[in-house]
């Protein structure tokens, strides 16, 4: 009897979880059921997978701010966690000589897909020499590492030496 009823119970809990997933949720996945983080071919975090746009946003004290938003195409998600990494600033196919640190909590798990856009800020000290740039490539970060391919961004920035990457966040 025991067994019977927890088959029962089992079974309308598979058919619920599918007819969910049926009808369609419009809330984020669990970051539990996200899976690993290595890079796979049909994920969002795969650079084919999503694009990038860079635009500037209010300065604060000291610092101009630029924010790059990723936007990943119907069907493709994943999960993504701190700074990008490894981040090359461009001006046309001329690679400029700065690099980037990073700063904000490195740990925060973040789902990204569709309908769940993410972004993150480049801070670039407003004194002392910066230089024009139109856009950036950069590997993003899982809970567990950095993805394997680069992921770029298009769009008008200046960057300097000081420059810092801020965590990925929910949002574009």
């Amino acid at each position: 009897m025991h067994t019977a009823m927890r088959k029962l119970l089992a079974t309308g809990a598979a058919a619920t979880a599918l007819a969910g997933g049926l009808v369609g949720v419009t809330q984020a996945p669990s970051l539990a059921d996200a899976g690993p983080t290595h890079i796979k071919r049909h994920t969002a975090c795969n650079p084919k997978n999503h694009a990038g746009k860079i635009t500037r946003t209010s300065a604060s004290a000291g610092h101009l701010h630029f924010r790059v938003s990723l936007v990943a195409k119907h069907g493709f998600a994943c999960v993504l966690a701190g700074s990008p990494r490894i981040v090359r600033f461009y001006l046309g196919s001329h690679l400029l000589p700065f690099s980037a640190g990073h700063y904000g909590p490195q740990s925060k798990k973040v789902w990204f897909g569709p309908g769940h856009p993410v972004h993150f800020d480049i801070q670039v000290p407003n004194f002392g020499a910066t230089v024009l740039a139109n856009h950036v490539t950069f590997r993003l970060r899982g809970p567990n590492g950095l993805f394997f391919f680069r992921s770029k961004a298009h769009g008008v920035l200046v960057v300097g030496p000081g420059t810092l990457i801020g965590p990925v966040m929910h949002g574009a």
